[in-house]
């Protein structure tokens, strides 16, 4: 079985931007059904409004055994990712462990449905409108 690992930033000092980027996220691992995808930023945010806030470490540490569990992980390349510690490490990680990584530019390499392209472009928008 595969399994893909679904990486894109997701801390940010915005909330709108936070909200935005788990709905791009969120349509995009719904786009690639059947495909087993795991999304952190999606299951995260339900976790996190059970368990409230964790620190990045706590998050890493969550994360880090599916990316070892993936078969590939896909980096949703979303404004700031490059800059993303929590992307960075998943990409290191997935690195060092020999599992293929492929980067997906929403801005060129639309997948999927209508309702992975309106999320990117809600996502633009709002954080546009946060610089």
């Amino acid at each position: 079985m595969s399994l893909i690992y679904l990486a894109c930033p997701y801390t940010h000092d915005s909330e709108p931007v936070r909200e935005a980027r788990v709905a791009v996220a969120t349509a995009y691992a719904a786009s690639m059904f059947p495909i087993a995808v795991y999304s952190p930023i999606t299951n995260g945010k339900a976790l996190e409004s059970e368990m409230g806030l964790r620190s990045h470490e706590e998050w890493m540490a969550f994360c880090l055994p599916f990316v070892e569990a993936s078969t590939s992980v896909t980096v949703l390349c979303l404004p700031e990712w490059e800059e993303s510690k929590g992307v960075q490490r998943e990409l290191h990680w997935a690195e060092a462990l020999k599992i293929p990584v492929r980067h997906v530019h929403l801005d060129h390499d639309i997948n999927g449905t209508d309702h992975v392209r309106e999320a990117y472009r809600n996502l633009l928008r709002v954080h546009q409108g946060e610089e």
